[in-house]
């Protein structure tokens, strides 16, 4: 049985914790962001991102469920949609930028912050 429902695998990661970008991989399970690292599950769905840099920046995720719901709610109303992006939100940014449909696209970072710097 697949661990995660998308595995994106050998992206440079640059996940805003201001440690320093590493290669490695992203599982994402039921639109969220599970796993991180070097990671060795299956997936329903793996994407190879490499040479790919992978930056989810400021998504909801476990841990931001850390946060009291007064703190998500303030970050959230910050943004031009008053909600902060979720894991699923990134997974098809990627998809797309690796499908045919991006295969022009180079040399481009996608901001997935649901307006947060617009």
């Amino acid at each position: 049985m697949a661990e995660y429902d998308l595995l994106i695998k050998n992206g440079t990661v640059v996940d805003g914790t201001r440690m320093p970008a590493y290669r490695g991989d992203i599982g994402i399970r039921n639109g969220r962001i599970v796993a991180m690292g070097n990671l060795k599950e299956g997936a329903k769905r793996v994407i190879d991102a490499t040479g790919m840099i992978v930056a989810p920046g400021f998504v909801d995720t476990e841990m931001t469920h850390e946060l009291s719901e007064s703190q998500r709610q303030k970050i959230a109303r910050r943004s031009a949609l008053h909600r902060m992006p979720e894991p699923i939100d990134v997974a098809h940014s990627v998809v797309f930028l690796l499908g045919e449909a991006g295969r022009n696209i180079t040399g481009t970072m996608i901001t997935i912050d649901a307006g947060n710097t617009a």
